[in-house]
């Protein structure tokens, strides 16, 4: 499916969640080239000033940014990815 298509779909269960008086949250990640060399650090940085860094969902997205890792080769040790999207 298209973007358009899963647009929809959260459209769409936005306005019956809201119908309902039901809160929600949404997250979008750009997954494109541009944001392979974005600073983990900074990230979460520039987020805390719109975010309350103890609420549940500044705390996921730091746990998902800070557990990303790498391994290159199978008896290599994992290596920490600091920056790009995960």
């Amino acid at each position: 499916m298209g973007c358009e298509v899963h647009l929809l779909k959260i459209i769409h269960i936005l306005k019956v969640r809201k119908k309902k008086k039901i809160s929600s949250w949404t997250a979008f990640f750009d997954l494109k080239k541009a944001y392979d060399s974005v600073n983990h650090r900074i990230l979460l940085e520039k987020l805390a000033k719109h975010i309350d860094v103890n609420s549940p969902e500044f705390k996921m997205i730091a746990w998902i940014l800070s557990s990303t890792k790498i391994k290159y080769k199978e008896n290599q040790d994992d290596i920490n990815v600091n920056a790009g999207v995960p």
